[in-house]
């Protein structure tokens, strides 16, 4: 810009005039990128600024302290563990955190002195570097290092409402709480641990184990505590209850003493234990007397004063049984829907009987509170909880699925459901006896009553009562009234499942073999059909064997004859024949005369399998006795096996084979003797023919070639019925001729393959 235009307004206006637009467009988008990365260090620098005020840090989400802002803090040790955890709790002049030392370790965000932690103490005044971390709970620190720059006092303990101490508003900060011990347990890690009732609520309260201090002595005792609020959560991070850590037992003021003997405290009756005074409910001990019912050594007794009972809860050792006359001091249980008394210290008093149990229903004991629901009043006469009850019911079921080992009878009490307990520390022939019982028994069951309520709404002063239950305390307190009748449900159901698996049965029994059925009448038609068709086959066969043999009778037999009869008629009239025509014409009279003994042999086997007997062995005999050209009774038959029958087609087969092999015996191996032996078993027929003649060597003998077909035929015929044959021989030995044939083979009704 020039010089003279910064006096002068006027120019300058007019200079920015002209000016053109782009110049000034170019100009607004440098600044603006100038002002963003002035804004986005100046938050980069905001960024790196860690935390320093507890408030602060309290004042985070958990979602926030999850991101791990970095701290740098300043504040007095209120409270460190003394054994076990090494994390500890810090405060500046507004408020506290935690220091959580397990978190940083666990992470390696620790990078410290251990000894620094190690030798902490109240009032060691700390300063931290670390990070933010969400916590159990509230927000706690990780810190990276901690160093110890000096010491001053405790920061004083406030006074805080109750209201938000029993919320968990107060969380890490040192505070002051007034209340009445109600409780002392053992010590554990160095701390013993009391529990106070505030008048909102419970506390409990760690209070470090020194050598001269007995906090036995503060049970029913009023205290001022001060010390580190801390609560009590769970794996969500949500609040459960108070507590308060002691750093010192300086810290624990008494305000009122308790009494010496917990029985010097004021008498009440059972009736009265927790009913209206204008002082209102005592946080203090309180005394009874009653007539025990029912307990478990070191965990509860059951008092009874006429028609009113409670429970006492105790962990005293001593054991009562039901008639002991006892006086329990302690302190007022509301938690359940009845009065009860908790923490309590027992005396005996003196040995009676027990109360007569009261007979009664649900239906009477709602009925007791029809006054209490329409009126306000309480129960007349009486409420029933706690008290010892007599029912009467059907036993449904005994479960022994109790974690104790014990026993739960489930009972229908005019069909309202009644279960009755038995802890598993009974005496085995008791529990036996339980387990013993058949559902459907009637029963008397005697025990102590434990009404379950209906939820209702919140503002419902009185819930009906919704369920009766027992704690029974013998198997003197269940008395069968009257046995289940033999036909039970189960029993029952039982017959009617049998019957049923019969009936079913039965009805596939039924379908199987109507199947069965219709597959073996399919099968059977299927069968008379094939033997149908066989048999007319077989007829059809037999009489083509009938004309077969007898067109070969009277035609082929004949001309056979007759050419015989020329050739020897013209060798007869031929006064000079020369030597090789006399031969030629010899061999051909011999060859004739051979063909009409085997077309004979042909014809007489087609008759004999026609007309002869239907078993094998005897066919083969009358074969042997009919052959007229055979010696007689030189054939003879045997058999060995039991025998079975053959098609008639194999049988005539075997018996041409037969006739040959006899026959070539009887004509050239002039044998005397031939046996023919048939040998049946289970799967194969064997047929063997053995002879006493001259024998011949089977690889010399003449074949087809020279005009012999009696061997080869054999072999043709049993390749034809599927079978094998063997013949052995040997000069001056006779001959054996075996055959073999399957079972299959020799029963079929058709051959295996032709000739």
């Amino acid at each position: 810009m020039p010089a003279d235009l910064s006096s002068n307004p006027a120019a300058v206006t007019s200079y920015r005039c002209d000016v053109p637009r782009s110049r000034l467009h170019f100009a607004r988008a440098i600044c603006a990128a100038l002002g963003l990365t002035l804004l986005s260090v100046t938050a980069a620098h905001a960024e790196q600024q860690p935390l320093t005020d507890i408030r602060a840090m309290r004042a985070l989400t958990r979602e926030q302290a999850a991101l791990r802002p970095t701290v740098h803090v300043r504040g007095v040790v209120t409270f460190k563990w003394v054994e076990g955890m090494r994390s500890f709790c810090i405060q500046d002049d507004v408020a506290g955190i935690w220091i959580s030392m397990t978190m940083a370790e666990s992470e390696g965000i620790w990078a410290g002195d251990n000894a620094v932690i190690d030798g902490l103490r109240p009032g060691a005044e700390v300063e931290i570097d670390g990070v933010m971390d969400p916590g159990g709970f509230s927000p706690n620190i990780a810190p990276r290092s901690v160093r110890v720059i000096g010491s001053r006092p405790l920061p004083p303990a406030k006074d805080v409402p109750l209201a938000r101490l029993m919320g968990g508003a107060e969380d890490a900060q040192r505070v002051e709480v007034v209340g009445v011990v109600q409780r002392c347990g053992e010590p554990r890690n160095g701390y013993w641990l009391l529990s106070l009732d505030t008048g909102l609520g419970r506390l409990l309260a760690h209070i470090p184990v020194r050598d001269a201090n007995d906090p036995a002595r503060l049970v029913d005792a009023e205290v001022r505590l001060r010390g580190v609020a801390e609560s009590s959560r769970n794996w969500r991070a949500e609040y459960l209850c108070p507590r308060m850590l002691i750093a010192a037992v300086d810290d624990v003021v008494v305000e009122h003493a308790a009494p010496a003997d917990p029985f010097a405290v004021p008498a009440v009756t059972i009736a009265g234990l927790a009913t209206f005074t204008p002082d209102g409910r005592s946080h203090h001990r309180r005394r009874i007397t009653g007539t025990v019912t029912h307990g478990e050594s070191g965990a509860f007794i059951y008092l009874q004063e006429g028609r009113r009972a409670v429970r006492v809860d105790s962990d005293a050792g001593e054991t009562f049984h039901p008639g002991d006359r006892v006086e329990a001091a302690g302190f007022i249980d509301s938690d359940g829907p009845v009065a009860g008394l908790r923490d309590a210290t027992l005396r005996h008093i003196s040995v009676g009987e027990p109360p007569i149990p009261v007979e009664t229903t649900l239906a009477a004991i709602k009925q007791a509170f029809i006054p209490v629901q329409r009126m306000g009043r309480p129960a007349s006469p009486h409420d029933y909880d706690g008290l010892l009850v007599a029912v009467t019911g059907r036993l449904l079921s005994v479960q022994r699925d109790l974690p104790d080992g014990g026993r739960r009878l489930v009972l229908d009490c005019g069909g309202s459901p009644t279960m009755a307990e038995c802890d598993g520390k009974r005496a085995a022939d008791e529990l036996a006896a339980i387990d013993a019982l058949l559902p459907g028994s009637q029963l008397r069951l005697s025990g102590v009553a434990v009404v379950h309520y209906a939820t209702g709404s919140p503002n419902a002063d009185y819930k009906e009562p919704m369920r009766l239950d027992l704690l029974l305390r013998t198997g003197q307190d269940v008395v069968v009234l009257q046995s289940p009748s033999w036909w039970t449900s189960q029993r029952l159901g039982a017959a009617l499942a049998g019957t049923a698996a019969v009936l079913v049965a039965a009805l596939i029994w039924i379908v199987a073999m109507r199947r069965l059925l219709r597959r073996r009448t399919q099968r059977l038609e299927e069968v008379m059909r094939i033997h149908r068709d066989s048999e007319l086959e077989f007829k059809a066969a037999q009489h083509e064997r009938q004309r077969l043999a007898a067109d070969m009778h009277d035609g082929l037999q004949q001309l056979l004859a007759g050419a015989a009869f020329r050739l020897e008629a013209a060798a007869a009239n031929l006064e000079q024949i020369p030597p090789a025509v006399q031969t030629q014409f010899a061999a051909a009279r011999g060859a004739l005369l051979r063909t009409q003994e085997g077309l004979r042999d042909c014809l007489w086997g087609l008759r004999h399998v026609e007309e002869g007997p239907g078993e094998f062995a005897a066919l083969l005999e009358h074969a042997a006795a009919s052959m007229d050209h055979w010696p007689r009774a030189a054939v003879t038959v045997q058999v060995a096996g039991a025998p079975f029958a053959l098609s008639r087609h194999v049988m005539g087969s075997l018996l041409m084979l037969m006739q040959e092999a006899v026959g070539n015996a009887f004509k050239h191996g002039k044998a005397r003797k031939v046996r023919v032996l048939l040998a049946y078993d289970a799967e194969t027929l064997e047929m063997r023919m053995e002879d006493d003649g001259a024998g011949f060597d089977p690889q010399a003998a003449p074949g087809t070639q020279h005009g012999h077909f009696g061997l080869e035929s054999m072999r043709h015929r049993m390749t034809w019925l599927g079978g094998t044959v063997d013949i052995a021989s040997q000069p001056g030995a006779g001959a054996s001729v075996r055959i073999h044939l399957s079972r299959a083979r020799a029963q079929a009704a058709d051959p295996g393959s032709g000739p």
